[in-house]
C-alpha cells in the first residue's frame, strides 16, 4: 500500500517506517528516534540507542529493508549526499515530517509516534480495500476467505502487530528464541 502512494515523499517515508517496523521489529518510538548515523546499510543493521528501559541494541536488517531505506535516503532524506561523519546532521532523525499547516509544507527532521500510527492505519485500510476487491473476484472460495481474513487484520493494523509478526516469522524460520528476544529488545 505504501508503494502505491503517488506522493514520492510520503511513499518513500512510509515505506522506510514500515521497513523498520516489519523487518527490524522496532517499537514505534524507536522508529521515531532512529538517527541517520544509526543506519549501517552496508552492514545491514540499525542501532537502537535507547530502547525500552534505556537499553541499546544493534538489530539486523533484511535485504529488502536495506533497499527500501537506501531508496528513502537517496530520494528524499539526503538527495545531495550523506552528511559528513561527525556533522550535526548525522544526529538528526532519519524520518522527515512535513508541516502541513505551513505554506509550502516544509519538511523537517522528526516524526511522532501518532503520525506513524496514523499513516500505518491509512495504509492498512488501503491494503484491506484492495484485498477485499481481490476476494470478490477470486473464484477459489478458500482463497477468497483467506483474502477477507487478511483484509480484516489489515483494517486494524498497528505498529506492535508488525513487531510481533517479525517475531513469528523469525521463529518459523528456525531462529532461536534468545535471538528473537535480542532482536526485539526483550529482557
Amino acid at each position: 500500500a505504501a508503494g502505491g502512494e503517488r506522493n514520492l515523499f510520503l511513499r518513500a517515508r512510509d515505506q522506510a517506517a514500515v521497513a523498520l517496523l516489519a523487518y527490524a521489529g522496532l517499537r514505534v518510538q524507536e522508529v521515531c528516534d532512529v538517527q541517520l548515523r544509526d543506519l549501517d546499510l552496508p552492514g545491514a543493521s540499525v542501532t537502537v540507542r535507547s530502547g525500552k528501559g534505556g537499553k541499546a541494541r544493534r538489530v539486523p536488517l533484511h535485504a529488502d529493508a536495506c533497499r527500501v531505506l537506501e531508496a528513502y535516503i537517496w530520494q528524499v532524506r539526503c538527495p545531495t549526499g550523506s552528511p559528513v561523519v561527525g556533522a550535526g546532521e548525522e544526529r538528526e532523525a532519519l524520518l522527515l515530517g512535513q508541516e502541513m499547516a505551513r505554506p509550502g509544507r516544509p519538511v523537517r527532521p522528526g516524526v511522532t509516534p501518532s503520525l506513524i500510527r496514523h499513516r500505518l492505519r491509512k495504509l492498512g485500510q488501503r491494503a484491506a480495500t484492495w484485498l477485499l476487491a481481490a476476494a470478490d473476484k477470486e473464484p477459489d472460495l478458500l482463497r477468497a476467505e483467506e483474502l477477507r481474513r487478511s483484509a480484516e487484520l489489515l483494517e486494524r493494523v498497528s505498529p506492535h502487530q508488525l513487531r510481533h509478526s517479525l517475531a513469528r516469522r523469525l521463529l518459523r524460520a528456525g531462529a532461536d528464541l534468545s535471538e528473537v528476544q535480542r532482536v526485539l529488545g526483550h529482557s
